[in-house]
């Protein structure tokens, strides 16, 4: 049996530093819209430079039922 987990991914750079500094799986883009607002909460918007977000359909194999 197969199952379908959808969810949301997303990261960010800051101005100084050329590394991704978070990179994270966010189950609904809600949560992803209350993260980045928390981020806001601590002034970080200004420093960063660049987002990506990406929406990911994954199918799970799963044992389960009489077959």
């Amino acid at each position: 049996m197969k199952r379908i987990k959808e969810y949301w991914s997303f990261r960010w750079k800051y101005d100084n530093d050329s590394k991704w500094v978070y990179s994270g799986s966010i189950m609904a883009k809600e949560d992803a819209r209350r993260l980045a607002d928390k981020q806001i909460g601590f002034g970080h918007l200004a420093q960063i430079i660049r987002v990506t977000a990406t929406y990911h359909i994954d199918e799970i194999e799963q044992d389960g039922g009489a077959e």
